[in-house]
């Protein structure tokens, strides 16, 4: 193994390492409190994906048919909800590493950041017919 600038080239990947991967991808980061205001109630959580599950469970339960809705939704090259987690990204290896049961019958994307988070929430409460930051807010804003 030889390092050139801090890079390192001429590497193995060992068979295990793939799903090392794979299993270490479902560990939620944490990195802070997050939390939701709905109904006049605050949630918390402890990572950002936690908070986007959440989020978009409790307006599902407000308002069926949100996730429907937010599953035609897909600006680029992903969507956050589908009633298949092959259908969250162009390519299959980010669904098996980024995709996570939401709900009965929904998968949802994992791997988004703080700007993809609050813009998919503020896109499920459009969706919902809500107003984000009025109705529903975070402390992403």
């Amino acid at each position: 193994m030889t390092r050139i600038a801090g890079t390192l080239t001429n590497f193995e990947v060992y068979p295990d390492a793939a799903e090392s991967r794979r299993r270490t991808a479902k560990v939620a980061r944490s990195s802070g409190t997050y939390w939701f205001e709905f109904k006049g109630q605050r949630t918390e959580f402890g990572s950002l994906k936690d908070l986007l599950s959440g989020g978009l469970r409790a307006l599902e339960e407000a308002r069926p048919g949100t996730l429907e809705k937010l599953s035609q939704i897909k600006p680029r090259s992903k969507r956050v909800v589908a009633r298949d987690s092959k259908q969250l990204f162009d390519k299959e290896h980010l669904a098996e590493q980024f995709s996570e049961r939401l709900a009965d019958g929904w998968w949802y994307g994992t791997n988004n950041s703080k700007f993809e988070t609050e813009a998919w929430l503020a896109r499920a409460c459009a969706c919902s017919g809500l107003t984000w930051g009025m109705d529903f807010k975070t402390n992403l804003i």
